[in-house]
């Protein structure tokens, strides 16, 4: 059974275990949403091992030269030693430029993030408040706006809407 190890823990998984289940059903929060490989948020870096994954298509050839994965996509197969995403020593860290709401159920989140981003309108970023993390479409501009804008659905609640309420 191989190993799987997270800073200091490290527990035996079943060949094959999915790793971002492995690691959530052992204490260890990784986000994540659409299980498919395409909203980003579990991305986990691989410091030693290597998984089978699925997409290797997802990423770019630089961020899985680094080591980064997409958890939902990765089975273990063998020793594997790896490091959660951590939004404050491996995001873009952003300012909240404006919120202010566009209907009475959408609420318009605008940040300025602290360098630029290359990005396509309709992407989807992973945004972080604390320790929630949930993807949203891009709805800004390239090259036209400075900011980011997303407009989040807040007909029921959740924990990343529900903390946007808060943003000021």
């Amino acid at each position: 059974m191989p190993e799987l190890r997270v800073g200091e823990r490290h527990w035996s998984v079943a060949a094959g275990s999915n790793l971002l289940d492995a690691l959530n059903q052992n204490g260890v929060p990784v986000p994540y949403s659409c299980r498919a490989g395409s909203c980003h948020a579990c991305l986990v870096q691989c410091v030693r091992g290597l998984p089978n994954d699925s997409r290797p298509d997802a990423l770019s050839a630089p961020q899985r030269e680094q080591g980064w994965r997409l958890a939902c996509q990765c089975q273990v197969v063998e020793d594997l030693q790896v490091h959660a995403f951590d939004p404050q020593t491996d995001g873009h860290p952003a300012e909240v430029a404006a919120v202010d709401w566009l209907t009475t159920t959408v609420l318009r989140l605008r940040v300025i993030p602290q360098r630029p981003l290359r990005y396509s309108a309709g992407q989807h970023l992973v945004l972080w408040a604390g320790s929630v993390a949930r993807p949203y479409s891009l709805a800004s501009l390239p090259q036209e706006d400075r900011f980011l804008e997303f407009h989040l659905d807040c007909r029921t609640p959740g924990e990343f809407s529900d903390a946007a309420r808060q943003m000021r």
